[in-house]
C-alpha cells in the first residue's frame, strides 16, 4: 500500500464518562469522569506521537472532552460531526421484530435532555460543527435499526475517503463510540452486519485502519492494522465499560 495514496484512520473510543463512576446524578449526555479525564491525556500523547493531520469527533460530551486534549496538543483542524454519535445496538433485535425505526433530532428532545447538549460554539469555539451528509440538527440516534446504523457508517466512510487528497498520506483521528466504532471497522473489514460488537473498544482504546485509494479508478483497499490498543494507558486506568 503506497504511502502516497494512503489514508490512515485512528478510531478512538471516548474515555470513561462520569455516569459510569459512583455517585453521578447529572443529565443525559454525561461529561468525562475523573478517571476519563486522565485517560484522555494519555490518549492525546499517544496520538501526538503518531502524528495526525485532522481531528473529527462525535458531538456527544464524552467524545468532545476526549478530543479536546488532542486538539490542545496538536492544534490541528477539529471537525465535530453529530453523525458520529453512538447507535443503540442493544435495541436492534427488538426494533427488527417490531418493524419500526426512527431517529430523534435535536429539536425534538426534551428540555432536560436539551440542557445536556450545549452549543458547540460556546463550549468548544475552536471546533467546527458540521455534518457530512445530512442536516446538522440530528444529534441523537436512539431507535436506529442495524441497517440504518450500517448505512450511516457507509456514508461517513465515503465522506472521509472522499476528502483524501491525491498524492498525500493523510492521518485522521476519529473520536467516537464503542458500538458505532465496531460498525465502522466491520464495514472496512468487509464483514457482514451483526448485532454484537465485532470489534471491542475499552475506554480510550484506539484502532487503526489504512485505506489506499486509486486516484485514477477510485478503488480502495482497506486493512485493519490493530484494534483495542491500550498500551498508552496505565494498567489501573484501563476500563472496559459497557461497550454498548
Amino acid at each position: 500500500m503506497s504511502d502516497e495514496r494512503k489514508l490512515s484512520l485512528y478510531f478512538i473510543r471516548h474515555c470513561l464518562p462520569a455516569d459510569q463512576e459512583a455517585g453521578y446524578s447529572g443529565e443525559p449526555n454525561p461529561p468525562l469522569g475523573i478517571v476519563g479525564q486522565e485517560q484522555a491525556k494519555h490518549v492525546a500523547e499517544q496520538i501526538a506521537s503518531w502524528g495526525v493531520d485532522e481531528l473529527v469527533s462525535s458531538s456527544m460530551r464524552r467524545a468532545l472532552q476526549t478530543a479536546e486534549p488532542i486538539y490542545a496538543r496538536l492544534g490541528i483542524d477539529w471537525h465535530v460531526w453529530p453523525a458520529l454519535s453512538e447507535t443503540s445496538r442493544r435495541s436492534w433485535p427488538a426494533l427488527r421484530l417490531a418493524g419500526t425505526c426512527s431517529a430523534f433530532d435535536y429539536s425534538a428532545i426534551s428540555e432536560r435532555e436539551r440542557a445536556g447538549y450545549p452549543s458547540i460554539a460556546d463550549t468548544h469555539p475552536h471546533a467546527r460543527l458540521s455534518q457530512p451528509f445530512e442536516p446538522v440538527d440530528r444529534w441523537v440516534y436512539h431507535d436506529e435499526t442495524r441497517e440504518q446504523s450500517y448505512d450511516r457508517g457507509r456514508k461517513i466512510l465515503k465522506a472521509l475517503i472522499g476528502r483524501q487528497p491525491a498524492g498525500k498520506h493523510r492521518k485522521v483521528a476519529i473520536v467516537g463510540h464503542a458500538a458505532f466504532g465496531s460498525v465502522l471497522l466491520s464495514l472496512l473489514s468487509g464483514a457482514p452486519p451483526c448485532d454484537h460488537n465485532r470489534f471491542h473498544f475499552a475506554h480510550g482504546a484506539i484502532a487503526r485502519a489504512d485505506i489506499a485509494r486509486d486516484s485514477e479508478a477510485g478503488c480502495r483497499e482497506a486493512a485493519i492494522c490493530f484494534s483495542n490498543y491500550v498500551q498508552h494507558l496505565p494498567t489501573e486506568w484501563i476500563t472496559e465499560g459497557y461497550n454498548y
